[in-house]
């Protein structure tokens, strides 16, 4: 189980290295935390938006 559970924290810590080449954390961090920032502002104003229609 333990095993298992190590192998899985592994792979995702590659699979993320490779999707997110930034060797600081905090960097990261933040730019994750930005694109969901971003994203959210999108969905706010496409409600908005949706909201306006006739």
């Amino acid at each position: 189980m333990v095993l298992a559970a190590v192998k899985w924290a592994l792979s995702n810590r590659t699979i993320q290295k490779h999707l997110f080449p930034i060797q600081n954390g905090a960097v990261y961090c933040g730019s994750v935390l930005s694109c969901i920032k971003s994203l959210r502002h999108n969905l706010r104003l496409s409600n908005s938006t949706a909201n306006n229609l006739p």
